[in-house]
């Protein structure tokens, strides 16, 4: 994309008002307000209010006459909880701030399709791509929700990967009600895909682990693209059991006279949980070694993906599915929230499981990548 071609300009004068015929201008809208993100926002805001009014509303009953508080197991545990759902309520809110600031100027976003490729203006930038570099059109499946309806999908156009690592242009939903819509909108435009045929590629002599090595420092062979692995993991961590760290503060802070008494036993609960994080960040980092930075490694023949065994090579002709599922989760402190999870399946009935946070591309974009090299291989899309 460093050099202009003409045609971007062109699509230019397009998105200004400028008839031609053969292009296409899609123009943006501001989504609706109302969604799953905004509706999570206001509950995990009025139950932070009601967990920290009934917190309140304990500590002021136990209190002395004097005012000071007294200790209270039950006036701690509804502190700590006020503090979890205060804490989610927050995260809520900023997720909701963020998205109707960046929503702002959506009225002004232009789509332009034209027979060489497409003009993405919002605000005040641009992003354009050839036809002929979008292998595929995608986007992540939102998490199904009870009450509204969740904010529609970013669109993500998977391009041709370039120096070995994956490319995408991302189309926020400003276009069409749905992701879905877009989508097929897209997909009119660059046209039906006509069955690969099988391309005979000259097998690799070099043993998997020397490959897998080798483009991990950066050495990549003809083809090969690499996944960078991600950091989403550290989201994840257990950080439920910082509860138990300000449940154990908060004893302390009120326990007057009984705190000499129980503070040995509480100040060991509270290392304990502690301990937990830590320990699981250090398990999550011996896992992680042993990929030596790279989520995978596509190469012209093969799947590479590297354990504690080492490295396992898959050849495309092998892998008979690459899907990807949506699961719900949920977390005290953000609510609920989705994982993704990338399935390779073989023709052997073995399934290769890729959690998405630890991938540094999102997981419908590999797939994308990942069928795109199989169809090349075996000629069927």
């Amino acid at each position: 994309m460093s050099t202009e071609p003409s045609w971007v300009s062109e699509l230019r004068e397009v998105a200004r008002g400028v008839a031609r015929g053969g292009v296409e201008t899609l123009r943006g809208a501001r989504p609706g307000v109302l969604d799953a993100g905004s509706a999570n926002a206001v509950s995990s805001l009025v139950l932070a209010a009601f967990v920290a009014g009934a917190a309140v509303f304990r500590t002021q009953l136990v209190s002395t006459p004097f005012g000071e508080p007294r200790f209270d197991i039950i006036a701690s545990v509804l502190r700590t909880l006020a503090f979890a759902f205060c804490t989610r309520a927050l995260v809520a809110l900023s997720r909701s701030a963020r998205s109707l600031w960046t929503d702002r100027q959506a009225g002004a976003a232009t789509l332009t399709l034209g027979e060489q490729g497409l003009l993405l203006r919002l605000n005040g930038q641009q992003a354009w791509t050839a036809r002929n570099e979008v292998i595929d059109i995608t986007f992540d499946e939102p998490l199904a929700s009870r009450t509204l309806a969740a904010r529609p999908a970013d669109v993500l156009l998977v391009l041709r990967p370039d120096a070995g690592r994956p490319r995408m242009l991302r189309l926020p939903p400003y276009f069409a009600p749905s992701a879905e819509i877009t989508v097929a909108r897209l997909k009119r435009w660059l046209g039906r895909a006509q069955p690969a045929s099988a391309q005979p590629h000259k097998p690799l002599l070099d043993d998997p682990e020397l490959h897998y090595h080798r483009a991990a420092h950066g050495q990549l062979q003809p083809g090969d693209v690499v996944i960078p692995e991600g950091h989403g993991y550290l989201l994840r961590a257990p950080y439920t059991a910082l509860l138990g760290v300000v449940f154990a503060v908060d004893v302390l802070r009120t326990a007057g006279t009984m705190r000499a008494q129980i503070v040995q036993p509480v100040l060991l609960a509270a290392g304990l949980c502690l301990v937990m994080i830590v320990g699981w960040l250090s398990w999550m980092r011996r896992r992680r070694a042993t990929r030596l930075g790279l989520g995978m490694l596509l190469a012209n023949d093969e799947l590479l993906v590297r354990g504690k065994a080492g490295v396992v090579a898959v050849p495309w002709p092998q892998v008979n599915q690459v899907e990807v599922s949506t699961k719900p989760r949920w977390s005290p402190f953000v609510g609920p929230y989705a994982t993704r999870l990338l399935t390779v399946s073989t023709q052997e009935q073995q399934q290769m499981m890729f959690d998405q946070s630890f991938l540094g591309a999102p997981a419908s974009v590999v797939a994308v990548l990942c069928n795109h090299f199989r169809a090349t291989v075996v000629g069927t899309p």
